[in-house]
């Protein structure tokens, strides 16, 4: 009884995550004729809340400071409080939301693996780990785009609390003076960072997600093509080292027969180089343009 009202809950968390946590706008929805069209910057985020509405799960109009969504046909209407937004550098996305008429306050986060794990608080009952981490490598495996969802809850005192310090801190910030020429520090770049990671810590995680990303046609036989004709192609990628190799493969940017090196981030130049010389004799470049050790 206890794990499927567990089940329940965490089915419940994962699709509002899915819909309140993201930059998805509603284009039409009309549930009598099963329309639902979302615009986004993140093809991703679109394709998820797609699927929600599936699942009868609706994202049914959000403006700045109100998102309201059908949940199995009862209306749910959620503040929203405030949004972190997703950075290259942070990785994440995280909301803060209200139900009228409750004091409670979740806040709803999203984003890699290896930023929001590490935050999990380890007191809280969470999604086995062991289980969860071996999904996230088979799904990065076969060239899946992963994402990890997550969740805090808190009083609204506690988040009116962190409130006050974010906009203590965003009027400092506003005061600073910049002299041309001579930069800003990092710390000044990001002086939100400490705040943010004060409630972006201690989540319950409720899931993750999974999204194909689609080659476009013809792409493996462009860049065997340009393989051809002696022309090198780089590929640069944010995705995990699994989802990137297996799209490599994916569109023949290498093959089953190229030597694949995976070096660990954090290395020094001297360092790769010294695995190079360890591991190879000679190190050469094949007229297939394929970078080989031999």
């Amino acid at each position: 009884k206890d794990s499927t009202l567990l089940e329940k809950d965490l089915f419940h968390d994962f699709w509002l995550c899915v819909c309140l946590c993201s930059d998805v706008i509603v284009e039409e929805v009309n549930i009598e004729e099963n329309i639902f069209l979302y615009q986004g910057s993140s093809p991703d985020e679109v394709a998820l809340v797609e699927a929600a509405s599936q699942l009868s799960i609706i994202l049914l109009s959000k403006i700045p400071g109100f998102c309201r969504i059908s949940y199995f046909g009862e209306i749910l209407n959620f503040e929203i409080l405030h949004t972190i937004e997703f950075s290259s550098e942070r990785k994440c996305m995280s909301v803060f939301v209200r139900q009228p008429n409750t004091e409670v306050v979740v806040m709803y986060s999203k984003g890699a693996d290896s930023v929001i794990l590490p935050h999990l608080d380890k007191q809280i009952g969470n999604i086995s780990l062991i289980s969860t981490k071996r999904d996230l490598k088979e799904y990065s495996k076969k060239g899946l785009r992963t994402l990890c969802l997550g969740k805090r809850v808190m009083s609204h005192l506690d988040y009116e609390l962190w409130a006050q310090e974010l906009n203590l801190a965003i009027i400092k910030s506003s005061s600073i003076n910049y002299t041309p020429g001579l930069g800003i520090s990092s710390d000044t770049k990001n002086p939100f960072k400490s705040i943010h990671e004060k409630m972006e810590n201690g989540l319950q995680l409720i899931g993750v997600t999974a999204v194909e990303d689609k080659l476009q046609e013809d792409v493996p036989d462009v860049i065997h093509n340009l393989h051809k004709a002696g022309i090198k192609v780089w590929m640069l990628t944010g995705d995990k080292l699994e989802t990137a190799e297996n799209i490599g493969y994916l569109c023949k940017l290498i093959t089953r027969e190229t030597k694949v090196f995976r070096i660990p981030s954090g290395l020094t130049l001297d360092s790769i180089m010294f695995l190079f010389v360890v591991n190879s004799e000679q190190i050469s470049i094949h007229s297939n343009h394929e970078f080989q050790i031999t």
